[in-house]
Formats: C-alpha cells, sequence, structure tokens
C-alpha cells in the first residue's frame, strides 16, 4: 500500500504516475480507464418463447437477435434479463419498469400501451394474425369458409371472428402448435392463429408446406415497437437514430424465423350463407376420424342411459383423451378449455349445483339433441 502523509504534492504526483506506469506494465486497468467502460444494454427476454426469444445461444430468437443488432449499432455490449412472459403487462412492470433490464422488443406501437410509464420507438415491423390454408387452397372471404373447420385459439381475435360466422365451425385449440397439428392430420380446413408462430412452426416443423396469409383490420395486425420507461427517453432517441439502418437486418431475421413477410389483407365479408347455419353442431365430424356410434344412445325424447362405472368404455384413458380433444376443439370457446370456466352460468362443473340428481341427463340431451 502507497503511503502519502510525509510527501509532497509533486511527490505525491511523481508517486502516483509511477504507480499507473506500473500497473500498466502488468495487465492492471487504472481507474480512469475503468470508468469509460461501456454499461451493456440490456434486453428484457423470455427464456422459453420462440420464434420471438429464447435463452439458446444457438437459436436466440428474433427479438433477441434484433436487441444485439441494436447493441451493436450503438457499440455496446448487449446482455438479457430472462423472465417468462405469462402475465402480459406484468411482465413489463417486473422487469423493464423494476429497471432490471433497459429495453423489450417487440411491443406494440401504441400511444396509450400501459400509459405514461411505458414508451416505445419507432416501428420496426408489422406483425397479424393469419389464415394457413394447405398450398393451392385460398379465401377470398369469411363467406368462402361456409361448411369449413378452422382452428382458432382460445380467446383470440380471430375466435371472436369466426362466432360472428355462423356457417364457420370454428374448432378451439389452446396454443397455435395444436391448431397447426390439426391442419397437417386434417382435422380442420384452415388454422385462423398469430402470424409469427404460424411461420415459425411452418418453417421449422412443416418444411414450409402451408400457404400463410397475414390478415389486417381491426385488432387483427399491429405495428411492433421498442419498449423503454419513461426514464430512459435517452436511450429511446438513441435507438430511433439507428433504427432505419438496420431494417434489412430485420429482413434477413424474419426469413431465418420464417415470418410472414407478406402485407396483411382484410377479409371481406362476403355474401351470407345460403342455407340456415345449424343451431347443433355434430362434434365426431370435426375430427378426421370420428369415434364408432355408441350403441345405447338415447333416441330423441328418450331419458339417457344411467352412467356406468365399470366395464364403460367411456372410462377407458383412450376415449376420454378423445373426448377431452373433441370438447376442446368445439365446446371450450364457450365453457373454457378443459371444462374451466370462470362465469357461473356457463360452467359445466357447476351442473350439479344447477339440476342435482338429473345432471346427466340434462347434459346427455343436450349434447346429443341441442338445445335452443
Amino acid at each position: 500500500m502507497l503511503q502519502f502523509d510525509n510527501c509532497q504534492p509533486v511527490h505525491r504526483a511523481m508517486v502516483l504516475a509511477a504507480s499507473f506506469a506500473a500497473l500498466a506494465l502488468i495487465g492492471g486497468t487504472p481507474a480512469t480507464e475503468r470508468a469509460t467502460e461501456v454499461a451493456p444494454l440490456r434486453l428484457c427476454s423470455d427464456p422459453t418463447n420462440l420464434p420471438f426469444s429464447s435463452d439458446d445461444a444457438k437459436m436466440p430468437g428474433i427479438y433477441n437477435e434484433f436487441g444485439a443488432d441494436i447493441a451493436k449499432a450503438l457499440h455496446r455490449p448487449v446482455a438479457y434479463h430472462f423472465y417468462k412472459s405469462y402475465f402480459g403487462q406484468r411482465t413489463v412492470r417486473e422487469t423493464m419498469l423494476a429497471h432490471k433490464c433497459d429495453m423489450m422488443v417487440g411491443l406494440p406501437y401504441v400511444g396509450e400501451f400501459m400509459g405514461w410509464d411505458v414508451i416505445v420507438s419507432q416501428p420496426f415491423g408489422t406483425e397479424s394474425y393469419a389464415l394457413v390454408t394447405k398450398k393451392g387452397v385460398t379465401f377470398a372471404n369469411y363467406a368462402a369458409m361456409n361448411g369449413k373447420r378452422v382452428a382458432v385459439q382460445f380467446e383470440s381475435t380471430p375466435q371472436n371472428t369466426i362466432a360472428e360466422h355462423p356457417g364457420i365451425t370454428a374448432v378451439t385449440v389452446l396454443k397455435p402448435e395444436a391448431a397447426m397439428a390439426a391442419l397437417a392430420a386434417g382435422k380442420v380446413d384452415a388454422a385462423f392463429i398469430w402470424g409469427p408462430n404460424a411461420g415459425w412452426l411452418n418453417h421449422q416443423k412443416y418444411g414450409d408446406k402451408f400457404t400463410i396469409r397475414p390478415v389486417g383490420g381491426l385488432i387483427m395486425s399491429w405495428p411492433v415497437a421498442i419498449g423503454f420507461a419513461q426514464k430512459s427517453r435517452p436511450l429511446l432517441q438513441e435507438v430511433n437514430k439507428v433504427l432505419p439502418g438496420l431494417k434489412a437486418d430485420f429482413v434477413k431475421l424474419e426469413a431465418k424465423y420464417g415470418l410472414p413477410t407478406t402485407e396483411p389483407v382484410e377479409l371481406p365479408q362476403g355474401a351470407p350463407p345460403v342455407a340456415q347455419a345449424k343451431l347443433i353442431v355434430n362434434v365426431a365430424a370435426t375430427t378426421a376420424a370420428a369415434a364408432p356410434a355408441v350403441k345405447d344412445a338415447a333416441p330423441t325424447g328418450a331419458a339417457a342411459p344411467a352412467a356406468k362405472l365399470a366395464g364403460d368404455p367411456s372410462m377407458d384413458p383412450a376415449v376420454i383423451a378423445k373426448g377431452q380433444d373433441i370438447f376442446n376443439g368445439t365446446c371450450a370457446h364457450c365453457h373454457g378449455p378443459n371444462a374451466v370456466q370462470s362465469d357461473w352460468h356457463i360452467d359445466l362443473r357447476l351442473l350439479n349445483h344447477r339440476y342435482g340428481n338429473d345432471m346427466f341427463n340434462v347434459f346427455w340431451t343436450t349434447v346429443h339433441h341441442g338445445r335452443l
């Protein structure tokens, strides 16, 4: 340790200079140099959300790669703060607004997103829902889909849109992966899901065998931007300066991850169906291989058979799995996936409260014969 107590100011300066020179010779870094080290640009990121982001260095995701391009343009290293984005706006509060990361790539370009707390850059791309079909199959409008089975994701804009067209059979799924699998298996004629997920799955798993048509219109398509906390406005301004020069980089990333790049088109309503839409959907017809008819099914007006606990085919795990698949494909859009529903008047788990011992008969009759 150096002692300065008995040194004159000039002597102190000489000792300090010699000390810095010695540090340089042995590989040390003077404090002045350490002070000029550039802080990394910290990206908020989901570790398991491809094609957008992941913690896999071999396949980091389009948002992580684009964030790294931005950091490079700003002459800064990049770092990632990973957090599972299950909860939408809560994720933003727990990460970026908690100052654990500096920016979040992929927020919607809307001024009112989370109010005053979040500010966004200029948009760098467009993302939208997309209609996915087999090659050579196209639908000019919604009316052209009458009589078709269309997979839609639970609680999505396409689900609400298809519900307004009674001639179309909506097959509800929980994830885009299930919609693409149903299309590949021939269980549906089209899948109406989030375009980036559809493009990624089509590119990564299905060898680009499907046609993906982005759909525009009200809450179907958004420009996407980069989000910052309100206090990070200087960083926002820096990013806005470099974004125009990175347009070609983002286009290359879209191709790498299979995202659809054509401009979204709006689907017109088209002419209404000629025939009146059916009030009852034959759930067996929504699967490629329907289960055999139940021989003891009650005829119209007849009482349902008593439930069986032993020797009943419905207790077979394979039959239960098929029933679950049918339910989630045709009933979940109202009654909730796996019949989990918080709205009491359509919560099937409460049938025994409403109908008591007659619950089984009411359920059987409604499923088999419909209910106005």
